[in-house]
């Protein structure tokens, strides 16, 4: 069974919204309550919190009130499990998330090779990879280039990219990328 290329990408922006409508808040209310002008720096965003499970918890309280899908993060070791409100036993997504913060990707390309692999393997035909790095302004094209290459390198895996937008963090001329990977 193939994947569900428009479900991927419906998850995808509503990850990508979820985290800048939180980067968002972030900022703007550090700013009201600790700053009196407006420099920033990136980690007083989203950025400030290096770990997947942060993530986690904000993509999915967004796919539960906002699209109304029931999420099971860490279900059968998988970090989100997605049901329609109607199929309750029936998932209709599984889903892996990612965060690249290495310049070059040495660090985090075997595990995103081990979950793609997860994902493979698992019965479920709706299967995915939802990556989040932060890139600077206007260098997207490049890295997407540079992390296919790094794919089929390091992972001896092809991968196709389903979606991504870039959304700025407001500060530090870069942006974040949310994008989703699908193993061919």
């Amino acid at each position: 069974m193939a994947v569900d290329r428009e479900l991927v990408r419906e998850l995808t922006l509503a990850s990508r919204k979820a985290l800048c409508d939180e980067n968002d808040y972030l900022l703007t209310n550090y700013l009201k309550k600790h700053r009196k002008d407006d420099n920033v720096a990136v980690n007083e965003g989203i950025a400030r919190f290096n770990n997947e499970r942060f993530f986690q918890y904000i993509i999915a309280r967004h796919l539960v009130v906002a699209k109304g899908y029931l999420v099971n993060l860490e279900k059968q070791t998988f970090d989100m499990t997605l049901y329609r409100e109607s199929a309750r036993t029936s998932p209709v997504a599984l889903c892996e998330i990612k965060r690249w913060m290495s310049e070059f990707g040495e660090r985090e390309i075997p595990s995103i090779v081990s979950d793609l692999k997860k994902l493979r393997d698992s019965k479920q035909s709706n299967t995915f990879e939802i990556v989040i790095t932060l890139e600077r302004e206007k260098s997207w094209p490049e890295f997407r280039m540079r992390f296919v290459d790094l794919m089929k390198k390091i992972g001896s895996v092809e991968v196709e990219i389903v979606d991504s937008r870039p959304f700025p963090t407001r500060v530090d001329r870069r942006e974040w990328v949310v994008f989703s990977v699908l193993k061919k």
